[in-house]
């Protein structure tokens, strides 16, 4: 029972990302978040298309709970891995020149 190259069937719900004869992984598209449920959420969106967006979250959450621990380990380590987002330090203040005039001398 075979699915394609580049996915392998681990259990009745999860499907891994397996090297591809590229030798890059198989993966979803989309942003890779440091939260591995949102991570899971990305996937399985793509396995049920066509769902409103309540369902997705339903139907998702109740999944994720159901998933034994080696199986979330995959985006588990995915989200762990993830680059973290850093926020661009502050301008600098601009340079008044009003501050200058303003000291009596």
């Amino acid at each position: 029972m075979s699915e394609g190259i580049g996915a392998e069937i681990v259990g009745p719900r999860t499907r891994l990302p397996v090297p591809m004869e590229t030798g890059k992984c198989h993966r979803p598209s989309g942003t890779l978040h440091r939260n591995p449920y949102l991570n899971f959420l990305r996937e399985f969106l793509l396995r049920n298309t066509g769902l409103a967006a309540v369902e997705i979250i339903r139907r998702g959450d109740g999944e994720w709970r159901s998933m034994f621990k080696h199986d979330k380990l995959q985006f588990i380590k995915e989200a762990f891995y993830a680059p973290t987002k850093r926020k661009a330090p502050p301008p600098p203040p601009p340079a008044n020149a009003d501050a200058r005039d303003a000291i009596p001398g």
